[in-house]
């Protein structure tokens, strides 16, 4: 698995998490190395998004974050239609897929 956030500014590191995320992990392995600096960084009033997975949504990371001063965005959960992120993953796997595809095509057609 693997964590990245995105704002209008740039991204983030990528954190690549081995085994199971949970709330702890997600305190300690991505919101205080990565999360939380880059949010602080940016100018007054950013506001953090995450997934709504349980990790995120936690008591003890939502505690971490309201103590650090960071805004969390409440939204609905089943909501991906909402978080630009999935529309990245998506345009990142699908230009995966095209690039990783075999084609031998030697015509237009073909292709």
């Amino acid at each position: 698995m693997v964590w990245g956030g995105i704002s209008f500014a740039g991204k983030t590191r990528f954190v690549i998490i081995n085994g199971t995320l949970n709330a702890q992990r997600c305190r300690d392995e991505i919101l205080d190395p990565v999360a939380i600096p880059y949010v602080q960084n940016m100018r007054v009033g950013i506001i953090l998004q995450d997934d709504n997975a349980r990790p995120h949504t936690a008591r003890i990371v939502q505690e971490h974050l309201q103590h650090r001063g960071i805004q969390r965005m409440q939204w609905p959960s089943c909501s991906p239609d909402l978080n630009p992120i999935e529309h990245l993953w998506d345009l990142i796997l699908l230009g995966r897929a095209v690039r990783n595809r075999v084609n031998n095509a030697t015509t237009v057609q073909d292709l």
